[in-house]
Protein backbone atom coordinates (compact mmCIF):
# COMPACT_ATOMS: atom_id res chain seq x y z
CA UNK A 1 0.00 0.00 0.00
CA UNK A 2 1.36 3.38 -0.98
CA UNK A 3 0.65 6.42 1.17
CA UNK A 4 0.56 9.63 -0.80
CA UNK A 5 -0.40 12.07 1.93
CA UNK A 6 -0.90 11.99 5.63
CA UNK A 7 -3.89 14.07 6.76
CA UNK A 8 -2.26 14.74 10.14
CA UNK A 9 1.00 15.97 8.67
CA UNK A 10 1.37 19.71 8.41
CA UNK A 11 2.21 21.06 4.97
CA UNK A 12 5.82 22.05 4.47
CA UNK A 13 6.59 25.58 5.50
CA UNK A 14 7.38 27.73 2.49
CA UNK A 15 10.93 28.94 2.13
CA UNK A 16 11.57 32.49 3.29
CA UNK A 17 10.92 35.20 0.75
CA UNK A 18 14.52 36.39 0.97
CA UNK A 19 17.73 34.77 -0.06
CA UNK A 20 20.17 34.95 2.86
CA UNK A 21 23.25 36.94 1.97
CA UNK A 22 26.67 35.52 2.57
CA UNK A 23 28.51 36.70 5.64
CA UNK A 24 30.60 38.86 3.34
CA UNK A 25 27.50 40.92 2.55
CA UNK A 26 26.55 41.32 6.20
CA UNK A 27 27.21 44.60 7.95
CA UNK A 28 26.20 44.03 11.56
CA UNK A 29 25.70 41.55 14.38
CA UNK A 30 22.55 42.34 16.38
CA UNK A 31 22.31 42.22 20.17
CA UNK A 32 19.06 42.00 22.14
CA UNK A 33 18.77 45.75 22.61
CA UNK A 34 18.86 46.31 18.87
CA UNK A 35 16.30 43.59 18.09
CA UNK A 36 13.93 44.75 20.84
CA UNK A 37 14.72 48.41 20.21
CA UNK A 38 12.03 48.84 17.55
CA UNK A 39 9.50 48.81 20.38
CA UNK A 40 11.61 50.49 23.08
CA UNK A 41 9.75 53.22 24.98
CA UNK A 42 12.96 55.30 24.99
CA UNK A 43 12.80 57.58 21.95
CA UNK A 44 16.59 57.80 21.64
CA UNK A 45 17.01 54.03 21.39
CA UNK A 46 13.98 53.52 19.15
CA UNK A 47 15.14 56.24 16.72
CA UNK A 48 18.71 54.84 16.68
CA UNK A 49 17.45 51.34 15.84
CA UNK A 50 15.00 52.51 13.19
CA UNK A 51 17.62 54.77 11.61
CA UNK A 52 20.10 51.92 11.22
CA UNK A 53 17.40 49.55 9.97
CA UNK A 54 16.36 52.12 7.39
CA UNK A 55 19.91 52.56 6.08
CA UNK A 56 20.94 48.89 6.49
CA UNK A 57 17.84 46.68 6.29
CA UNK A 58 19.75 43.46 6.86
CA UNK A 59 19.55 40.65 7.38
CA UNK A 60 21.78 41.11 10.39
CA UNK A 61 23.54 38.20 12.05
CA UNK A 62 22.44 37.18 15.51
CA UNK A 63 22.14 34.13 17.75
CA UNK A 64 19.21 32.26 19.27
CA UNK A 65 19.80 33.51 22.84
CA UNK A 66 19.34 37.08 21.53
CA UNK A 67 16.02 36.11 19.95
CA UNK A 68 14.90 34.50 23.22
CA UNK A 69 15.85 37.58 25.27
CA UNK A 70 14.14 39.92 22.80
CA UNK A 71 11.02 37.73 22.82
CA UNK A 72 10.89 38.01 26.60
CA UNK A 73 11.22 41.80 26.44
CA UNK A 74 8.83 42.68 23.60
CA UNK A 75 6.80 39.56 22.95
CA UNK A 76 7.39 36.43 20.90
CA UNK A 77 5.07 37.35 18.02
CA UNK A 78 6.95 40.58 17.31
CA UNK A 79 10.35 38.89 17.29
CA UNK A 80 9.09 35.89 15.33
CA UNK A 81 7.67 38.24 12.70
CA UNK A 82 10.90 40.21 12.12
CA UNK A 83 12.87 36.96 12.07
CA UNK A 84 10.45 35.37 9.59
CA UNK A 85 10.59 38.49 7.41
CA UNK A 86 14.33 37.99 7.07
CA UNK A 87 15.60 40.87 9.20
CA UNK A 88 17.90 38.51 11.13
CA UNK A 89 19.93 35.45 10.29
CA UNK A 90 21.02 33.06 13.06
CA UNK A 91 24.72 32.38 12.58
CA UNK A 92 25.78 30.54 15.70
CA UNK A 93 25.90 26.82 16.39
CA UNK A 94 25.82 26.09 20.09
CA UNK A 95 26.86 22.46 19.70
CA UNK A 96 30.19 23.52 18.17
CA UNK A 97 30.82 26.57 20.38
CA UNK A 98 29.62 25.51 23.83
CA UNK A 99 33.11 25.10 25.31
CA UNK A 100 34.06 28.61 24.15
CA UNK A 101 30.81 30.03 25.56
CA UNK A 102 31.55 28.43 28.92
CA UNK A 103 35.10 29.79 28.80
CA UNK A 104 33.82 33.34 28.27
CA UNK A 105 31.19 32.99 30.99
CA UNK A 106 33.92 31.97 33.41
CA UNK A 107 36.25 34.79 32.29
CA UNK A 108 33.55 37.43 32.80
CA UNK A 109 31.85 35.88 35.83
CA UNK A 110 32.44 39.10 37.80
CA UNK A 111 30.34 40.97 35.18
CA UNK A 112 27.67 38.24 35.13
CA UNK A 113 27.97 37.86 31.35
CA UNK A 114 24.92 36.13 29.90
CA UNK A 115 24.88 33.45 27.22
CA UNK A 116 23.69 35.86 24.53
CA UNK A 117 26.65 38.19 25.13
CA UNK A 118 29.09 35.26 25.07
CA UNK A 119 27.66 34.10 21.74
CA UNK A 120 27.92 37.64 20.33
CA UNK A 121 31.55 37.95 21.43
CA UNK A 122 32.34 34.71 19.60
CA UNK A 123 30.41 35.88 16.53
CA UNK A 124 32.33 39.17 16.56
CA UNK A 125 35.58 37.22 16.82
CA UNK A 126 34.59 35.06 13.83
CA UNK A 127 33.44 38.13 11.84
CA UNK A 128 36.02 40.81 12.72
CA UNK A 129 34.80 43.25 10.07
CA UNK A 130 31.28 43.38 11.51
CA UNK A 131 30.17 45.70 14.30
CA UNK A 132 27.86 44.58 17.09
CA UNK A 133 24.74 46.74 17.35
CA UNK A 134 24.08 47.00 21.09
CA UNK A 135 22.75 49.33 23.74
CA UNK A 136 24.99 47.58 26.31
CA UNK A 137 27.92 50.02 26.28
CA UNK A 138 28.90 49.16 29.88
CA UNK A 139 29.65 45.50 29.15
CA UNK A 140 30.68 45.54 25.50
CA UNK A 141 33.30 48.22 26.18
CA UNK A 142 34.94 45.68 28.55
CA UNK A 143 34.51 42.46 26.58
CA UNK A 144 37.42 41.28 24.44
CA UNK A 145 37.92 38.50 21.95
CA UNK A 146 39.84 35.49 23.18
CA UNK A 147 42.92 37.13 21.64
CA UNK A 148 42.37 40.29 23.69
CA UNK A 149 41.01 42.54 20.93
CA UNK A 150 38.12 44.92 21.70
CA UNK A 151 34.73 44.13 20.21
CA UNK A 152 33.77 46.58 17.45
CA UNK A 153 30.41 48.04 18.41
CA UNK A 154 27.93 50.68 17.42
CA UNK A 155 25.92 52.19 20.27
CA UNK A 156 23.00 54.63 20.42
CA UNK A 157 24.06 58.23 21.00
CA UNK A 158 24.62 59.23 24.60
CA UNK A 159 21.86 61.26 26.19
Amino acid sequence: MRITACPLRRPKTPKPSFEPKSRLGMQFIADTGFVAGFWDPNDRIREWVRGIAGRHPGPHLTCEPVLVEASYLVGPSRVARVFAEGDYLVDFQWQFERAEVLELLARYADREMDVADACLVLMAEANPNLKVLTIDRKDFSIYRTRRGKPIRCEYPPLE
